[in-house]
């Protein structure tokens, strides 16, 4: 028994270094991956504000230009521009 367990061991440290060695490639593509993401959803979230700020000036001035009323056009402009998309 002792003697399965030494090779066991042994094995283990054979097989450590590569496992390692994947495990980290794994982890670094997985970041790269997840930062590539990341990107594409600051450039999408970016385009969509853009979007949703033009309609929101655009209802605003279709109404008059009243004021305190920022949020109500912004959250309008959103909805509309997300009903457009589905």
């Amino acid at each position: 028994m002792a003697k399965e367990q030494k090779q066991r061991a042994q094995t283990k440290k054979k097989e450590n270094p590569e496992m390692k060695a994947k495990r980290k490639s794994d982890a670094a593509s997985f970041a790269e991956a997840a930062n590539e993401l990341g990107e594409v959803v600051r450039e999408s979230s970016a385009l969509d504000d853009e979007r949703i700020r033009e309609r929101a000036y655009t209802i605003w001035i279709e109404e008059g230009q009243p004021h305190g009323r920022d949020l109500e056009h912004w959250l309008r402009a959103r909805n509309e521009l997300d009903q457009r998309a589905a």
